[in-house]
């Protein structure tokens, strides 16, 4: 072959190459974008912690849930969770604009559950912005020493109990 010949086909098929490249890079260019998704349910309360209780004692909890969404929040419930607890000795009573009442607890593995709200959960709409107070009452038989509770909206259908 012809020395002119393949220096014009390589430099060609360099330059095919150099061309497709740079097209791919082109077609393929991305973006990237970070997105942090928060919970749009938020609960605030006002009481210090940590509480200290002496075994009789109540202790008056104010707290406000806020719908931060755009959209209603459907089918949520607030769950109190006593973390190591068999659910003997205390009463918690809940009271809001809606109702005023007694929270049974439920017990699952060695943990205490409190369920705020319909069994099949409420709807939180847009601009929701609830002021309750929480009564907690210890009995006087209740084992001494520290207790620990979460605090949290959930979905009703992932209750533990």
């Amino acid at each position: 072959m012809n020395k002119k010949i393949m220096t014009f086909i390589i430099v060609g098929v360099f330059a095919l190459a150099l061309v497709s490249a740079g097209l791919v890079t082109y077609l393929s260019n991305t973006s990237h974008v970070d997105v942090q998704v928060s919970s749009p349910m938020e609960i605030s309360m006002d009481a210090g912690f940590p509480l200290e209780l002496y075994g009789g004692d109540s202790v008056v909890i104010t707290s406000t849930t806020i719908n931060h969404a755009s959209v209603p929040v459907e089918n949520v419930l607030i769950e109190v969770k006593v973390l190591d607890f068999d659910g003997v000795g205390i009463t918690y009573t809940h009271s809001d604009t809606t109702w005023t009442g007694d929270i049974p607890v439920c017990v699952f593995g060695d943990d205490a559950y409190y369920y705020i709200g319909l069994a099949g959960g409420f709807t939180a709409p847009v601009g929701y912005d609830m002021v309750s107070t929480a009564t907690i009452i210890a009995d006087t038989a209740l084992e001494p020493r520290e207790y620990n509770a979460e605090v949290k909206v959930i979905t009703a259908t992932s209750r533990a109990c």
